[in-house]
């Protein structure tokens, strides 16, 4: 049979069903003398077409794409953009960086993955084989994002923006100590500067220049820049903001931990307080210590002791031992579990263990008092199945939700006191509801009354008054008793005193008007106030709404500024505020410094989770530098989404 067809100019028969390629080593079948096959092959694989029309017809068919087609056409297709071209294209250094800081990815892991490598080369990129230069790479990508902060602050500086700090000291799995800094402005943003290892010693003197170095490396000054420090309060921190030229804040948060230890804890630490943390990290469940909790309450305890009667303090502490010892019954017997998981996964269809309580986690006695409330049915009949029932008290049931009930506010409120957007003056107005809330109930609450009372005066000595006075009169206007006074917090500072402090910070921070000499700042008492026994709940609104509604009023209502050129003091200034209810451009600077002061020192802890994340046992060798770095751009990406 003679083949004539046009596709055989490329192919040559090998069998009655096979033809070989004369352009590639393919073989293509061919059975029955089928060529359709043969054309598809060199269509796709070499680009010819043997049935292309001739010449005077190919006006009539067009190929795409040839030199046939329309010049109208394919300018038309030439201009067609692809959606690549709005994407942005992620560097790298940013890709790695991510892999490390954000995914978590050790450097080895990065380096020998095949399909990271695989990844990385399709994207156009060639990526590094040695740890060495990956890491190398992260260090680049860390100096560039810190240089672009940099850039940002100096910005702000010279729009007159001043900034708050907040410190707190992280000992990680590989018992290195680090210190952590995060700086804040006015609008509540954040932003976290690293994790500065400590060689050895750290007192206040070095802690100072500790701080002192890492805000020079940000080129920022200390003393200039640098309204306030908040800390979580031992006494190498309350010195070390003594020696500050800043002002020192003490975390309201560890003041509310202190206040809990002192009510469920204190005059009990030679037995059950002991054995509180002990068996504590033997499951997945358990609620991990805070790091640097006991150190704090060491310090403060030995300047702080409650009057506390004996009796109600021995009903909590028995009643909390015997929920410990039917707890840790059940967590150290696998037998025992199981009887009692029986039972829960037949009533909530799934497993839950019970928990215990750590003194350095003020808020785990919530967490072992409702996860017991909540099984307390299965616990029974699990302990009736294994013939203990004598082990139960259907009376601790009552102190328990009586516990729950107490400390449920204040979890609320701790969590109110830790948002990014929080300053001194809402912390003032969730605090004030808090109390009120707490003393709604110690009128016939023993327990709650002497949480009230120690709670008090735990705030009490934390609470930065002169900062609060100061910043509520900018806020108000209004030097009176009522604008600057509470229900439970009746410390107050005179006119003379208020102004002197607002020139001292003034001539620190922006250096616009000379310092004039004031009288020493002389803490004046006033009568407490007459709505201190009164409680404003309403019975139809929920604790947190009244907290949020609380919150609000402290947002609403702000004065306005009023543009008036630089006086010599700020006495004038806060006369015309006064007068006109409107802040001059001195006075707004100082009210935005003000503003940036945080309650508490929460935001480093979130610092501290994501180490936690970073710095593990596999990856336990990493230099501190590559910390340093890792942490940064953590919060970095972090913050960018």
């Amino acid at each position: 049979m003679e083949r004539t067809a046009k596709v055989w100019k490329h192919f040559k028969k090998i069998n009655e069903s096979t033809a070989q390629c004369s352009l590639c080593p393919k073989q293509i079948s061919c059975k029955g003398s089928n060529t359709t096959g043969l054309d598809r092959h060199l269509q796709r694989v070499h680009n010819i077409s043997v049935n292309q029309p001739p010449p005077d017809e190919s006006k009539s068919v067009v190929q795409p794409g040839t030199s046939c087609e329309p010049e109208s056409k394919k300018i038309k297709r030439e201009n067609q953009s692809e959606i690549t071209r709005y994407v942005a294209r992620k560097s790298l250094s940013e890709i790695i960086s991510r892999l490390a800081a954000e995914d978590g990815l050790t450097i080895r892991a990065i380096t020998k993955s095949k399909f990271i490598r695989e990844s990385i080369t399709q994207r156009g990129y060639k990526m590094p084989k040695n740890e060495t230069e990956i890491m190398k790479i992260i260090l680049n990508y860390y100096e560039e994002k810190k240089a672009e902060m940099i850039q940002k602050f100096k910005n702000l500086v010279a729009s007159g923006t001043r900034f708050s700090l907040s410190v707190d000291e992280w000992t990680s799995v590989r018992n290195r100590r680090y210190f952590n800094l995060c700086l804040y402005v006015e609008d509540g943003e954040v932003f976290n500067l690293g994790l500065i290892y400590i060689p050895g010693k750290c007192g206040a003197e070095e802690t100072k220049k500790m701080v002192e170095d890492t805000l020079k490396r940000f080129q920022l000054d200390f003393e200039k820049h640098i309204v306030a420090t908040t800390s979580d309060g031992p006494n190498v921190m309350k010195k070390f903001g003594r020696e500050s030229p800043s002002e020192m804040i003490l975390c309201l948060n560890h003041a509310i931990h202190l206040g809990v230890v002192d009510t469920f804890y204190k005059k009990r630490q030679a037995t059950s307080a002991v054995s509180s943390s002990e068996d504590t990290d033997d499951s997945d469940d358990e609620i991990m210590e805070n790091k640097n909790s006991s150190d704090d309450e060491a310090d403060d305890n030995a300047s702080y002791d409650t009057n506390f009667r004996l009796q109600p303090i021995d009903e909590i502490k028995r009643v909390l031992d015997e929920t410990r010892s039917l707890v840790k019954l059940f967590r150290k017997s696998p037998l025992k579990n199981s009887q009692l998981q029986n039972y829960v996964k037949a009533e909530f269809g799934k497993e839950l263990s019970l928990l215990l309580d750590v003194k350095t986690r003020w808020n785990s006695i919530i967490v072992i008092a409702e996860r017991f409330l909540k099984l307390k049915n299965c616990v029974k009949k699990a302990l009736i199945d294994l013939n203990m029932l004598d082990k139960w008290n259907e009376d601790n049931l009552l102190l328990l939700q009586s516990i729950v009930d107490l400390l449920q506010p204040v979890k609320i409120a701790v969590e109110a006191l830790g948002r990014q957007n929080a300053t001194l003056l809402t912390a003032e107005a969730i605090i004030d509801v808090l109390l009120k809330k707490i003393q709604s109930t110690t009128t016939n609450d023993d327990l709650s009354s002497r949480f009230l009372e120690t709670l008090k005066a735990r705030l009490e000595e934390r609470r930065p008054q002169r900062v609060i006075c100061l910043l509520k009169y900018l806020h108000t206007g209004h030097h009176t008793s009522q604008s600057q006074n509470t229900d439970f917090f009746t410390s107050n500072l005179s006119k003379t005193a208020l102004i002197g402090f607002a020139e001292e910070l003034y001539c620190r921070l922006f250096e616009n008007i000379p310092h004039i000499p004031t009288p020493d700042m002389e803490i004046i008492s006033a009568e407490p106030s007459t709505s201190s026994s009164q409680v404003h709940n309403e019975p139809d609104e929920s604790f947190v709404n009244q907290m949020e509604q609380a919150i609000k009023k402290i947002k609403e209502n702000v004065p306005e500024v009023q543009k008036t050129t630089t006086r010599a003091t700020l006495k004038k200034e806060f006369q015309l505020f006064e007068a006109t209810g409107k802040r001059t451009e001195n006075l707004e600077l100082l009210y935005k410094a003000l503003n940036s002061i945080k309650p508490t020192s929460v935001e480093n802890e979130r610092v501290f989770s994501l180490s936690g994340g970073v710095i593990t046992k596999i990856r336990s060798r990493l230099s501190d530098k590559a910390v340093n770095a890792l942490i940064f751009l953590k919060a970095y990406f972090i913050k960018s989404k």
